[in-house]
């Protein structure tokens, strides 16, 4: 019994060296883990642009207004709501079209009539420029401020975070990303010497870069002559190839290539602490939880221009249903 004992206390003074050197290391990945965590959490996505918008539940629902802009950024090409619900699993995506009619307001917020009592109207791309023009005067923060706006009162749903990204960025993205496998729709053949806007895409199925991306998601000479509307169908089907090819877990090896992408080309109040309280809800999506959606409207010629019109009686029944997918519980309850 006795040399049992002796026996112990040998070897308990034998590991206690060792076990006081894997406590050290335990204690030591635990600070570096932790620290690691909080510089993360506190990593920024893109330019971080401070802006109050709306608050919301953390891991609830999300949504994120993503606009692609031209090369001066003064007009949206791309404008899409984007819906993360937390509380369904599924992602929800409300493309705005360019040419949607937004009616023109004075600082009262009356609006604006011409000399024939005809109400003025702006394409809801404008706004971008608009903005600028009123961060100039002072009278907004940033740009994105006042298209943020129209977006609530269409949709009448709360904007939590913002995203731009300008076409040079996009192509840089896609390209990170390795670039897309597309059906192209149809032969793209479009030249704008004033944009330096060249598209020569071929249909068929093939692999796009980020230059071929970006031709095909600002092509609107469509054959069946909808522009907007069918440039629309085209990027939502874009969007939805590049979730179901990138969002997997091979590209987290491109991790830090992505994040330095995106860090350089994107304007935004989104942050990783954000994106950890939803990655529940992104690390299961998959392409039969995410679903596209287009505002409800109506082509219209206004003033000599072509408009689409989203705020008939039948246009606004059919966005209501769609919102509703949009929308948390409890504001469903109200």
């Amino acid at each position: 019994m006795t040399e049992r004992k002796e026996t112990n206390k040998k070897n308990k003074k034998r590991l206690s060296p060792i076990l006081k050197i894997w406590a050290f290391l335990l204690i030591v990945s635990m600070g570096l883990g932790i620290f690691t965590g909080i510089r993360v959490m506190t990593m920024d996505i893109g330019e971080r642009i401070a802006i109050s918008l709306d608050d919301h539940e953390p891991g609830g629902v999300v949504n994120i207004l993503l606009m692609g802009t031209d090369d001066g950024g003064d007009r949206c090409d791309t404008i899409m709501l984007v819906n993360l619900n937390g509380e369904t699993g599924k992602l929800n995506v409300l493309s705005i079209p360019r040419d949607t009619a937004i009616a023109s307001r004075n600082s009262k917020g009356n609006i604006i009539y011409n000399s024939a009592g005809v109400p003025v109207y702006n394409k809801i791309n404008a706004y971008m420029a608009i903005g600028k023009q009123e961060v100039n005067k002072g009278n907004i923060k940033v740009p994105e401020e006042l298209l943020i706006r129209k977006v609530k009162e269409i949709t009448g749903l709360p904007i939590h975070y913002f995203a731009t990204v300008d076409f040079e960025g996009f192509i840089n993205i896609i390209d990170a990303l390795g670039g897309v496998d597309f059906d192209v729709p149809e032969n793209m053949n479009y030249d704008d010497p004033y944009q330096n806007l060249h598209i020569h895409l071929k249909k068929g199925m093939q692999h796009l870069n980020g230059k071929e991306a970006h031709d095909l998601v600002r092509f609107r000479n469509y054959n069946n002559g909808q522009a907007d509307l069918a440039r629309v169908d085209t990027q939502q089907k874009f969007i939805k190839e590049l979730i179901r090819q990138k969002l997997t877990v091979s590209n987290l090896n491109k991790i830090d290539e992505i994040y330095e992408v995106v860090n350089e080309n994107v304007r935004t109040n989104y942050s990783f602490e954000v994106l950890m309280q939803s990655f529940g809800t992104i690390k299961n999506l998959s392409p039969e939880k995410v679903t596209m959606y287009v505002l409800p409207n109506t082509p219209k010629w206004i003033n000599g221009a072509s408009y689409v019109v989203y705020n008939t009686r039948d246009n606004m029944e059919q966005l209501d249903e769609i919102l509703d997918n949009f929308r948390s519980e409890k504001d469903k309850e109200k």
